[in-house]
């Protein structure tokens, strides 16, 4: 399943903005609902598959921060866009609207959180990763902000792993693996 969701997601992507583009050409009418429908959905399924199981799968840990980060960022500028038309209106100027200063602030964090994931993942993607070797001293796992998060100490030295990884381990295991520079995520369990 992981396999297929990795190697299918961009492709699914793609296609999902090519039929969304391509339903706009359509005169009105119901194919034109139906090519947007099949469109939303080739576009947005894998997107919740990599929401749904990205913390399961190492393969998956790096499409799921980019989605974030780029959701993140894209529903910040749009709340602040939108705070700013709120601002600019009528209603605003003859003081019927409140909080809309607010809401940019709230949209302005938001946005914030996603350039910061944003520069964890563009760090684990792009800067050399560490290697950790040393035996496993402790294992735990957390369930908070949706879902189960695995750990593990190599050497007292906390990382974050996937559930695929987190199987593999057990405490006082010797282990060499890679870690992403920004994330502190095991990427690859690499051989003694």
């Amino acid at each position: 399943m992981v396999a297929l969701i990795q190697h299918s997601f961009f492709p699914l992507l793609a296609a999902g903005a090519v039929l969304g583009a391509a339903s706009r050409i359509v005169p009105a009418g119901p194919a034109r609902v139906v090519l947007q429908g099949i469109a939303a959905v080739v576009f947005f399924v894998p997107q919740i598959a990599v929401f749904v199981v990205g913390n399961f799968a190492v393969a998956l840990v790096l499409h799921r921060g980019v989605l974030m980060a780029l959701w993140l960022v894209a529903g910040g500028a749009i709340t602040v866009w939108q705070a700013r038309q709120t601002l600019a209106s009528s209603a605003a100027k003859r003081g019927l609207v409140r909080g809309p200063v607010l809401l940019g602030a709230a949209g302005a964090f938001v946005a914030l959180a996603g350039l910061w994931l944003g520069s964890v993942v563009v760090r684990d993607i792009a800067l050399p990763r560490g290697v950790v070797q040393g035996l496993v001293t402790k294992m735990w796992v957390t369930t908070w902000s949706g879902g189960p998060y695995w750990h593990v100490a190599v050497n007292g030295a906390p990382l974050n792993v996937t559930r695929d990884v987190y199987t593999r381990l057990r405490p006082g295991m010797e282990v060499r693996v890679q870690v992403g520079a920004g994330s502190a995520t095991v990427l690859a369990v690499l051989g003694r």
